[in-house]
């Protein structure tokens, strides 16, 4: 692709903030959940809701004890576990969940094990040979299973002692933590806990209000490109970096057990950026990747992408990448060539959509697809092989620490995108020496 001269002027109003937004969140909120995509959306949108009750009536030819109800169950932490007698994966927590009901029965945890019609007639079998001390049910017109999105067992949810639906498809992993978590509440806090976080909100946004209007006087645009000791190599390698779940860690390894290396933000052109190439020593990288044929990768993004970079000021840069509906360095197509790119057109497509959004942050034009590919190398999400593209409704994210490592990669409606990109913020040694080195400077001028 032939150079071209990208216009615009510096993005001065979205570095002007010089704390983050404070977030209030549920407990528990960092604890893993499964799931991605739309379904993981509708999962979300199901928590810190009413349990539906009435769903216990579709469950029947109840073992190991009596049937549950809304009032059997009321002001209990129930845990509900939906299993397969012929699926070895969703026995495996069989004993945790002993466990948990010796530890935890007394103090108010019921857990039912919820098993579909296909396979229940080896369930007794199961249910005998492990001692399961657990109540098991058969939902034998699916109701049950397809109100909490059930996709493939082992599944966990978990229900407040309020008669809320706190936890939807847990990872295993978490369930421990999370049971825990809510035996340790009272029925009145578990009631109080959505309108607790409304108030913490509330209160935190004023706060927050009022340090503004402090410093408002004293912008982070205007500290200049302050010089700072750049960590070395082994200070990186020495820094506890956020990890995704085990399951995420184990789909680094390939097919013949070597761990993939973690990939690397490209380097590209300085005039593939717009408005201007940004600054991206001490900062953490927060890219999505978009093209303008596929309105779901941008649209709901890019507001929230101005407000990701107002938020955080000079602690990011917010990176649209234009990025091929294909990636032209893709082996194995079937016999399918890859998206062919007229340069040009897409230069002149590429000013287009920044001139119509005028995005509060960066864009860079990726016509090889270079960033896609090193997404590729580091397979963290599991989810690489449908693009960054495949799935409808959802924009696709990456997050790179200041070396240039991305750290984590996946669908923005995940979990583990505010947590990674807390943790990164909190632990990234180049941000902290930055924000050391500029607050000093803050302070020697009364700011």
């Amino acid at each position: 692709m032939s150079r071209m001269r990208w216009a615009g002027a510096a993005l001065a109003s979205a570095v002007s903030v010089t704390l983050a937004q404070p977030v209030v969140h549920a407990p528990g909120y960092d604890l893993a959940r499964e799931g991605t995509g739309e379904r993981r959306v509708q999962l979300n949108a199901m928590e810190l809701k009413p349990f539906d009750q009435s769903l216990w009536a579709h469950l029947s030819d109840w073992s190991n004890g009596p049937a549950l109800s809304e009032e059997a169950t009321h002001g209990k932490v129930v845990l509900i576990y939906t299993w397969t007698s012929y699926l070895p994966n969703s026995l495996r927590p069989i004993g945790t969940l002993n466990r948990a009901i010796k530890d935890y029965a007394d103090k108010g945890l019921v857990i039912v094990g919820v098993h579909p019609a296909t396979g229940w007639e080896g369930a007794g079998k199961v249910l005998e040979e492990r001692k399961a001390a657990f109540v098991a049910a058969q939902d034998k017109t699916g109701a049950f299973r397809n109100w909490l999105k059930v996709d493939q067992d082992p599944d966990f949810y978990l229900v407040d002692r309020a008669g809320q639906l706190r936890f939807a498809d847990l990872d295993t992993g978490a369930v421990g933590a999370a049971i825990e978590l809510l035996i340790n509440e009272t029925a009145e806090q578990s009631a109080d806990v959505r309108a607790r976080i409304d108030r913490e909100q509330a209160d935190a946004d004023r706060k927050f209000a009022q340090t503004y209007d402090i410093r408002q006087d004293f912008h982070l645009s205007d500290i200049p490109e302050l010089p700072f000791a750049q960590p070395t190599e082994e200070q990186y390698a020495a820094v506890k970096w956020p990890k995704v779940k085990e399951t995420e860690e184990e789909s680094r390894r390939s097919s013949y057990g070597r761990d993939v290396q973690p990939g690397r933000l490209p380097q590209f052109e300085d005039l593939a950026f717009y408005p201007t190439k940004p600054e991206f020593k001490g900062r953490v990288v927060i890219a999505y990747f978009f093209n303008p044929t596929v309105p779901q990768s941008y649209q709901k993004f890019i507001a929230e992408g101005n407000r990701l970079q107002k938020a955080h000021g000079r602690d990011v840069v917010v990176l649209g990448v234009m990025s091929p509906k294909e990636d032209p360095n893709a082996r194995n197509r079937g016999g399918q060539e890859a998206e062919k790119i007229d340069p040009v057109k897409w230069g002149q497509e590429f000013l287009e959509f920044a001139r119509l959004r005028d995005p509060k942050h960066w864009l860079v034009i990726d016509p090889a697809g270079q960033f896609v590919s090193a997404l590729n190398t580091d397979q963290r999400s599991g989810n690489q092989d449908n693009g960054v593209f495949a799935a409808a409704n959802m924009t696709y994210v990456a997050l790179v620490s200041s070396d240039g490592v991305i750290r984590w990669h996946g669908p923005r409606q995940s979990t583990w995108f505010p947590f990674m990109l807390d943790e990164l913020l909190r632990v990234d040694p180049a941000v902290l020496e930055r924000r050391k080195v500029e607050e000093d400077y803050r302070r020697a001028r009364g700011g």
